[in-house]
């Protein structure tokens, strides 16, 4: 409700089993609620407007900003700047009793590490200039300021599970953020040795090597359950792979290609998804498992199919891709009908100012911009497209500023 301590936020549990009412907490009960999932709850808001161009989706993605950045703090040694969980109606955070083993995170609702969708809301908001860019900005400013302070120095990476009564750390916060790091490295100016230093706390904290004999160490989900997971291993593939491109340091690829096929072992031939112990029900499987291959193919572009063309990553958002033969030309109307039979992709990004980075089957002849053809550069420091040779086919990157619609032609 509007009228609350914490307003415009979503609940993440329905207390009354199947009642379809979204109302509190899993463990605490009604009018809980978990600020750290409402912030990536509004990052993906954010993404839903630039994807559909629906202003409700970033109407609620404001609200949600609002809220949390109003009830950001500086945070301390056992409160996260944003609580992990806490009662909308009253403003209640409940201490919980800790099972860290130590009682050093006794105050277990205070603390969170799983802000990074928290921080990409408001840098998202802040760069389209909507809802109140102050405030999202000195609330970045403190949460960044107590990451660096805290986290990234005592290794305390939990809690994130709404069915975990106490204190667990996590492979989901303390990898998530890393990524989060990498894409944003203007803010981590030690980000090299401080993301390492995740990935050795993972291995040495959540480490499994029952399937070494196969060559491969995979990851468990939590402290608290010490499970091996297809999402949380391939999410450590694509992180790993991803430091691997940016810094050169290769001790972990193979591994991280090894990960990635061993998670495939998880989904059946009709789809359904499971941990190596469990049931059908751990539905994080399903969406998180998959983006993650998506993102070890965005880094890796040798991982992708050679023999059809996909858009692997854009650092904007992609709001239409149509690929050869299955666009409607009357979809399409920039394109001259007369080369129809020659266009391999159409796509459009929310921004005008992007960058595509496209796995081909052959060289492009030509790629144009709204109605102008972009030339071929040697590399991208400005608008153009740029190919790069691979043993089948090869790498398109595309960048533009002055428009959002891309067609590219084959011959």
């Amino acid at each position: 409700p509007s009228n609350v301590v914490w307003p415009n936020i979503p609940y993440p549990y329905n207390t009354l089993i199947y009642s379809g009412t979204y109302d509190g907490d899993m463990v605490i009960g009604q009018y809980f609620t978990q600020p750290d999932k409402a912030g990536w709850f509004g990052y993906e808001l954010v993404n839903l407007y630039k994807m559909t161009g629906n202003k409700h989706y970033l109407t609620a993605a404001i609200e949600v900003a609002n809220t949390l950045a109003v009830h950001t703090k500086p945070g301390d040694e056992k409160s996260s700047p944003l609580p992990f969980k806490v009662n909308a109606v009253t403003g209640e955070v409940r201490i919980l009793k800790s099972n860290s083993g130590d009682g050093s995170m006794e105050g277990t609702s205070s603390y969170s590490t799983n802000w990074a969708g928290t921080l990409m809301l408001f840098s998202e908001l802040k760069v389209l200039g909507q809802g109140n860019p102050g405030i999202y900005q000195n609330a970045s400013d403190l949460i960044i300021a107590w990451l660096l302070n805290y986290p990234l120095k005592t290794n305390k990476w939990g809690p994130f599970f709404e069915d975990i009564p106490g204190w667990s750390d996590t492979q989901v916060n303390a990898v998530t953020l890393a990524q989060y790091m990498m894409n944003n490295q203007e803010h981590f100016s030690e980000w090299k040795e401080q993301v390492k230093g995740i990935f050795d706390w993972v291995y040495k904290t959540l480490g499994n090597d029952q399937w070494k004999k196969y060559g491969v160490t995979v990851v468990n989900e939590q402290t608290a359950y010490q499970t091996p997971g297809n999402s949380h291993t391939s999410r450590q593939a694509s992180a790993e792979l991803q430091y691997a491109m940016l810094t050169g340091d290769r001790t972990n690829y193979e591994n991280a290609i090894r990960q990635l096929h061993w998670a495939t072992y998880m989904v059946d031939n009709d789809g359904k998804n499971c941990y190596p112990r469990d049931e059908v029900w751990l539905t994080d499987g399903y969406g998180d498992y998959v983006r993650h291959y998506l993102r070890a193919m965005a880094h890796v572009p040798d991982l992708a199919p050679d023999n059809a063309n996909h858009i692997l990553h854009s650092t904007g958002v992609v709001s239409q891709a149509d690929y050869y033969p299955d666009f409607n030309k009357t979809l399409v109307p920039d394109v001259p009908y007369a080369d129809v039979e020659k266009v391999a992709l159409y796509y459009r990004t929310f921004d005008n100012s992007s960058t595509e980075t496209i796995r081909m089957v052959s060289k492009p002849l030509k790629v144009v911009l709204w109605k102008n053809e972009l030339p071929e550069r040697n590399n991208l420091d400005s608008e153009g497209w740029q190919w790069i040779p691979m043993e089948k086919g090869g790498l398109l990157k595309v960048r533009h500023e002055t428009a959002n619609v891309v067609t590219v032609y084959v011959k």
